[in-house]
């Protein structure tokens, strides 16, 4: 089984000493996750997507997953999914990645603005802001056009790359878009759906 890029995962490992350190008015209480909810039922199906996407990885991940700086920032569990999109032309595909993960609430929002700012850095320091006004307060995203992926061994290939990053109590959720066919237009409702069943 093929397995997540690790850019997506770095995603949710990259936070400064910042975030452990945080401090400032309190928020009102957000709404919490169930302890008896799983993550796997956080995660897109294909009906979610548009037609012609397959799934290809759908997995929980655990503590061997990821790095010590995100298990010190309480990371507390994991789930991934990919679908693919074959072109018309081979090696012409695009790719829907999402990695879902459990954090302490407080830290949340510093996580998500670093994974953005790291993100935005790795791909290209002039991608466009969307506007996710459905999305919550938390959520931000950027489209960019790209000539390497990190981690995923493609250089040389012009591509469009398109994330949102999702927030809401403990969750933090990277939802990527990558190839011809990645769009905001086309990314912003899955989102939406995945945005939908965080409670």
């Amino acid at each position: 089984m093929m397995h997540l890029p690790s850019c997506l995962i770095i995603s949710i490992l990259i936070l400064g000493v910042l975030a452990a350190g945080c401090t400032g008015p309190s928020a009102p209480p957000s709404p919490q996750v169930p302890a008896n909810t799983s993550l796997s039922s956080l995660a897109l199906v294909p009906g979610d997507l548009p037609p012609g996407f397959t799934l290809v990885e759908s997995r929980e991940k655990t503590s061997e997953d990821v790095g010590s700086l995100a298990r010190d920032l309480g990371w507390n569990g994991g789930y991934g999914t990919r679908y693919v999109l074959a072109g018309q032309e081979p090696g012409n595909v695009t790719t829907v990645l999402q990695s879902i993960a459990l954090y302490p609430e407080e830290n949340v929002p510093a996580i998500a603005a670093e994974a953005e700012s790291q993100d935005r850095a790795a791909f290209n320091q002039t991608a466009g802001n969307l506007t996710l006004p459905d999305l919550g307060t938390g959520s931000r995203g950027f489209s960019a056009n790209v000539t390497t992926i990190p981690g995923a061994g493609l250089n040389n290939t012009s591509l469009q790359v398109t994330e949102i990053i999702l927030t809401k109590g403990k969750i933090f959720e990277v939802l990527r878009m990558s190839g011809p066919g990645a769009d905001a237009a086309s990314l912003i409702p899955i989102a939406e759906k995945a945005y939908a069943k965080i409670p």
